[in-house]
């Protein structure tokens, strides 16, 4: 898959961030700071990073003033390496919701060679209410990825159905079709999105994308298994590894998170292995076992 970039650079810095033997990444994402604000798991930045580090993950994604705050943590030569966040967004907010979606850049791919990072990223948004606003994100992704051939940088673009028009319809296979192979035409080297539920229909979205497929991990899981088995779906659907967040960084033990997606990913562990290897991760399935069973209505026969 690296050899598929266009540049030297780029395939220097993509080997960086996906593993050699696998040819897979799994990338942890903490940049929910700059649309969303403070929340838990990262009001200490520096200390969940520490964490993920631990974990092995192969990159992270951080927007500008994080990287900054946690550059400790990329000195050494088993630092993960670092996606830059490019870009903006009011879409996700819930304090002082936006009354319409937009998205703006606030930084460039030349800021990102300064920040050492290997990699940029950038929302690729479809179903604004607003054309003008899917315009102008389609305008600056364009922008970031003829920046990216002129520095080198592979680009991950983001792609996602978002918006009241698509509402509870954002994993719709025939959505994400469509805003994947949009994202790859425009230049982008891989995508970050939307992991459809099932390893059937998701290989229909990574057969009609030409460019390799990392899933988002949405929001977070109520359940350690439903993590562990979005990945190993993703991964057997063809994707080419993860970017997770608050599935990871608002675990109970990230670093353990990271390494359980480690086995799955560059290993094709299977899920039901991982958990037993995991002490927490087993004393977790209990506990979520007793509260289905005692959460569910009991009807007599």
């Amino acid at each position: 898959m690296v050899l598929g970039l266009d540049t030297m650079g780029k395939k220097i810095r993509a080997s960086r961030f996906i593993n050699e033997k696998s040819k897979r990444s799994v990338v942890v994402a903490m940049d929910h700071g700059l649309p969303l604000g403070t929340m838990p798991g990262l009001d200490d930045p520096v200390k969940t990073f520490q964490k993920v580090i631990e974990g092995g993950a192969d990159a992270v994604l951080m927007p500008p003033g994080q990287a900054k705050i946690c550059q400790q943590g990329f000195l050494s030569k088993t630092a993960p390496s670092l996606i830059l966040r490019l870009d903006w967004t009011n879409l996700f907010r819930t304090t002082l919701p936006a009354l319409t979606g937009s998205e703006a850049l606030i930084a460039s791919v030349e800021d990102a060679v300064k920040f050492g990072a290997d990699g940029v990223i950038t929302y690729f948004f479809i179903g604004y209410e607003r054309d003008e606003a899917e315009a102008l994100n389609i305008l600056n992704a364009g922008k970031i990825a003829r920046e990216c051939e002129k520095y080198g940088v592979p680009y991950i673009a983001e792609p996602m159905a978002r918006g009241k028009r698509v509402l509870g319809h954002e994993y719709d296979p025939e959505y994400l079709k469509l805003h994947t192979r949009m994202a790859a035409e425009v230049g982008a080297d891989f995508i970050k999105t939307d992991y459809t539920g099932d390893p059937d229909s998701f290989k229909e979205i990574v057969k009609s994308c030409p460019i390799p497929i990392l899933i988002a991990g949405g929001p977070k899981m109520e359940s350690v298994r439903g993590v562990l088995e979005a990945a190993k779906g993703a991964v057997e659907a063809g994707a080419m590894g993860v970017i997770f967040g608050r599935n990871v960084f608002q675990a109970k033990d990230p670093t353990s998170i990271v390494k359980a997606l480690r086995l799955i990913v560059h290993e094709n562990a299977d899920v039901e292995e991982v958990i037993k290897l995991f002490k927490e991760f087993k004393e977790i399935e209990k506990k979520e076992k007793m509260h289905s069973w005692a959460s569910k209505p009991c009807y007599l026969p």
